[in-house]
């Protein structure tokens, strides 16, 4: 039915409400990293901020594919469709990731007065569309939280030493938000950013997928017999 989806949506997004102090990481972290290198009068503070978010919008689906890989698999024995779990759980992660990204870019703008207001936002909308798919894969790819934490740490990390005015920048998928928010570099239209950015979140986006369908499938032998 097509209402399952909604059903899946309302399930994740009270999950990921009932964690409050998960949820509050999430919040919290990337205005902590902002705020912090922007009282030190870091120039590169609203990147920071975005490198932050990627994080933060990365580990909600780590946790909540990893934490309900059982429980999707018991619903598509129910009858669920696999595309109504991806539907319902994106829709619920796009909300809370979305709305993170909107307090955030609010903040970042009011206190660090960028030249270019809408690419703030921009880039934090890139950056929650590419890291909702490098969670998913890091979730679709190791068994337990811990060791994708471990991975996301390293996958964030990596984006600072890589200068997003080089050519190895173009094979990183954060180069289109980092590169609208590098304001050291000669200013950029965000079409080619733009386009960066979606493509490598449908590329990692489609793996995830194939992967997490392959982890969660209900093999015949599983079934239990009447």
């Amino acid at each position: 039915m097509t209402s399952r989806w909604r059903t899946i949506a309302d399930m994740q997004l009270r999950d990921l409400t009932r964690r409050r102090v998960a949820l509050a990481l999430l919040v919290g972290l990337p205005m902590t990293w902002y705020l912090a290198e922007a009282a030190a009068g870091v120039g590169y503070a609203v990147g920071t901020g975005v490198l932050a978010m990627a994080w933060s919008a990365a580990a909600a689906p780590l946790f909540a594919v990893v934490g309900g890989r059982n429980v999707d698999q018991r619903m598509l024995q129910a009858g669920y469709q696999s595309r109504d779990i991806i539907i319902g759980r994106l829709l619920a992660l796009y909300a809370c990731s979305f709305a993170i990204a909107l307090i955030l870019g609010i903040i970042m703008v009011a206190g660090s007065h960028p030249a270019r207001t809408d690419e703030v936002f921009v880039a934090l909308g890139l950056t929650v569309l590419v890291s909702t798919s490098v969670g998913w894969l890091i979730a679709a790819l190791v068994p337990r939280e811990l060791e994708g934490t471990l991975i996301l740490i390293g996958i964030v990390g990596m984006q600072v030493s890589i200068p997003v005015s080089g050519t190895a920048s173009l094979f990183i998928p954060y180069y289109g938000p980092l590169r609208l928010t590098d304001y050291e570099s000669t200013p950029l239209g965000p079409s080619g950013p733009i386009i960066h950015a979606i493509v490598w979140s449908i590329l990692i986006g489609l793996a995830a997928l194939a992967l997490w369908t392959r982890r969660v499938r209900v093999w015949p032998s599983s079934i239990p017999v009447a």
